[in-house]
């Protein structure tokens, strides 16, 4: 009876190493994004202080052009980190990890609701 015990307790370890690694690779294409998008904000921020006051229109400008960027690149690394997401929760499920692709596939459709719910909030609050 100790003996099913232990076996018991191994095989729950397993699952939850399993069950947390595939949380972390459907976090990843989220946390790609912050970090991009969090860098474009610190760079509009500094290049706003080295403009410096007297010309408006540039800083505008050139803020414009960090954010606008900042914008396409996360949305490229987003698409490219969510493609090896995706490949990687397609070769667990082919390795039978059916709980670490579970866990990666509902933490991305977490991940996507959290990017997507500043677009849903403009188009309902006006």
């Amino acid at each position: 009876m100790a003996v099913r015990v232990e076996k018991k307790l191994e095989y729950t370890g397993t699952r939850s190493k399993e069950y947390w690694r595939g949380v972390l690779y459907g976090v990843l294409p989220l946390a790609v994004v912050v970090v991009i998008f969090g860098a474009a904000l610190l760079l509009a921020a500094l290049l706003r202080q080295v403009i410096g006051i007297a010309a408006f229109e540039l800083q505008q400008s050139v803020v414009l052009v960090v954010l606008g960027s900042g914008l396409a690149l996360a949305l490229i690394a987003f698409t490219l980190a969510l493609i090896w997401t995706l490949r990687q929760v397609a070769m667990w499920q082919h390795n039978g990890s059916v709980e670490c692709a579970q866990a990666a596939l509902w933490t991305l459709v977490a991940s996507s609701v959290v990017i997507l719910l500043p677009v849903l909030l403009a188009l309902v609050l006006p």
